[in-house]
């Protein structure tokens, strides 16, 4: 069936189809019926000063959806951009993010420009009246204030198409504690489920991180039993994704083991946080078919 969309209206024209002329950042509208376009609008962050912007709205449409590939845009200076569906019911506005608000995670970007394909069958549901979260964060080490602004592409599929559906796996390791003039390494293992296959891993860290390592492991033994991810760049961090005829498919027993090594050059010791003079040590991944978000703390 063809999904019905709505326009959306917070200085910018959103909605489905029509004119893609002055898209916010140059994102094309979604095709008619087949999607939706979502923004927060532009805002500014000082100079020599980061800020994390949100938009809390209701899934625009009158129907459950499937969506099959997300792609977002950024303005330069972007740390990431984040949509989450919030489990609690929110009104609509552009403002301060309320960190309170339990929440999944369904989309993350790093990059000015990402896409996100899930493979062909798969589909990630989002439920008619869903409240969502759009989070936006920029840093500015410019003595000039700058622009923040993102955009996002969910392009839904026929739910006739769908033989499975997504879900995400959100690790985080908050164990930190990086001494003054060192380099420091942290680790920890989360349980994957058994039975699903896993699509995509990624990563993140802030300025101090240096690698990000996972493993396949056994969670009994804590054997390795694949090397599944290398990245160097926390601000560019790697995506793999796994082959659509050859999914990670995870047996039972088994977890993922994921590594964070930093350097701190600074003279205090750097901890978990949210600020990006704080650190973080997250994996991220896609799964189906689904059981729901799946974290570990």
């Amino acid at each position: 069936m063809r999904h019905a969309c709505a326009a959306l209206a917070l200085g910018l024209t959103l909605g489905c189809g029509g004119d893609p002329s002055g898209a916010p950042l140059g994102l094309d509208l979604p095709a008619p019926g087949f999607g939706v376009q979502l923004a927060i609008a532009p805002f500014p962050v000082p100079p020599n000063s980061e800020k994390t912007q949100c938009r809390y709205l209701t899934l625009p449409g009158d129907a459950d959806v499937d969506v099959q590939r997300f792609v977002s845009r950024m303005r330069q200076g972007s740390h990431h951009f984040l949509l989450y569906r919030s489990l609690v019911p929110v009104s609509a506005y552009q403002g301060d993010c309320r960190m309170d608000l339990a929440r999944a995670v369904v989309y993350g970007a790093q990059t000015e420009a990402s896409e996100q394909a899930l493979p062909p069958g798969v589909a990630m549901r989002l439920s008619r009246g869903s409240s969502l979260i759009l989070e936006s964060h920029y840093i500015n080490g410019a003595d000039t204030a700058i622009t923040g602004e993102a955009v996002v592409n969910l392009d839904y599929v026929d739910s006739g198409a769908v033989r499975d559906r997504a879900d995400v796996l959100f690790f985080l390791n908050q164990d930190i504690a990086i001494p003054p003039q060192s380099t420091y390494t942290t680790r920890k293992t989360c349980p994957l489920p058994a039975g699903v296959d896993v699509f995509l891993l990624a990563s993140h860290m802030h300025r101090r991180g240096r690698a990000f390592g996972m493993d396949l492991v056994d969670v009994t033994t804590g054997d390795s039993l694949r090397h599944l991810y290398d990245s160097y760049q926390w601000n560019d961090p790697l995506v793999v994704r796994f082959p659509d005829d050859a999914p990670l498919v995870v047996g039972g027993n088994q977890g993922l083991r994921f590594s964070c090594t930093y350097r701190n050059d600074d003279s205090v010791t750097v901890r978990w946080g949210l600020s990006s003079e704080d650190e973080m040590c997250i994996a991220f991944g896609m799964y189906y078919p689904s059981l729901g978000i799946r974290y570990c703390f």
